[in-house]
């Protein structure tokens, strides 16, 4: 038995095809923060890899026998670069860098 992970970058499916413009209740707890989250929505989507070259790729892989992870898609490369190389704190704070969260955690009273 073999197992594999395929951490997969943005895809172009059919996912998220039909997804409206994000709408959050007045009350949520990410209102202060919409926007960002919207920008990065729109980020990802210009960054997804055809779904027939990532399944081609990724079926390739498995027929050919790997095992483990499996890193496919636009900007995984990128993401193995990071986990594999830099301590998981300054992973993670760059990762979160310019997403809202400090506006989330300090900005509300």
């Amino acid at each position: 038995m073999r197992v594999i992970t395929a951490m997969v970058g943005p895809v172009d499916t059919l996912a998220h095809a039909n997804l409206d413009d994000l709408e959050l209740p007045s009350n949520s707890y990410y209102q202060s923060i919409v926007q960002i989250i919207d920008r990065l929505r729109k980020h990802v989507d210009d960054k997804k890899q055809d779904s027939d070259v990532a399944a081609r790729n990724i079926t390739n892989d498995i027929l050919s026998g790997r095992s483990g992870y499996i890193w496919r898609g636009n900007l995984s490369t990128m993401a193995w670069m990071l986990t594999t190389f830099l301590p998981g704190g300054l992973l993670t704070s760059m990762i979160n860098q310019g997403r809202g969260l400090s506006e989330i955690c300090y900005g509300r009273s």
